[in-house]
Parts: C-alpha cells; structure tokens; sequence
C-alpha cells in the first residue's frame, strides 16, 4: 500500500483526480484462510463478497487521509477466473478523457 499511496501523492498535481482508478486484482485470493471463492461459478461467496468490499473502502479511505483526493471506489477483480473484469473496463472506458490535454512544453 505504501507504493500505491506514495505513487498517487508524486502524481497527483499533475493529473485530474478524475483520471485515477486503483484496481485491486486476485479478488479469488483476498482471504488468505479458507476459499471463499467458488471455482466453478467463478465468483465469490457473500463472506467474500464483504471482505472485497470493505478492503475497497480501507483503500479509499487511506487514499483520501494519506494524499487529499478523493478517488472513485476501487475496483476488485480476479484476471484468472475474469470476475469484474467487465467492471474494470468499463471504468476505464468511463475515464478516458473526451478531449486531449494540452502538450507540455
């Protein structure tokens, strides 16, 4: 986490906070006692489903109190099994500027 925060407090005079999206992959692997993951549907069950949700809000919440921005929801997903792989690309999409920014000179 401290690479994450100290990333985010280099970068952020530099670009709108708006254009910030913290992704938080191995979904599947976030409790580390006990599989809460069901292989065969490919999504988490309820405990795990709470466990991702207030891990995302943890990151949040240090994001805004240690670099003074406010960041949208990080998003949880697993690249093996492809949950919210959806998710993340449709924030990322959601990102992307309409129009360029200005060189830097």
């Amino acid at each position: 986490m401290g690479t994450l925060l100290n990333l985010i407090d280099a970068i952020k005079s530099y670009i709108s906070p708006t254009r910030i999206l913290v992704a938080i992959n191995q979904a599947d692997f976030a409790v580390k006692s006990g599989s809460h993951w069901d292989e065969k549907c490919a999504l988490p069950d309820e405990y795990l489903k709470n466990f991702l949700s207030e891990k995302a809000f943890s990151v949040k919440r240090r994001i805004e109190e240690s670099c003074g921005i406010k960041v949208p929801m990080p998003v949880c997903y697993s690249a093996m099994y492809g949950y919210n792989v959806r998710g993340l690309l449709d924030i990322l999409i959601d990102r992307i500027p309409s129009s360029r920014r200005d060189s830097v000179q």
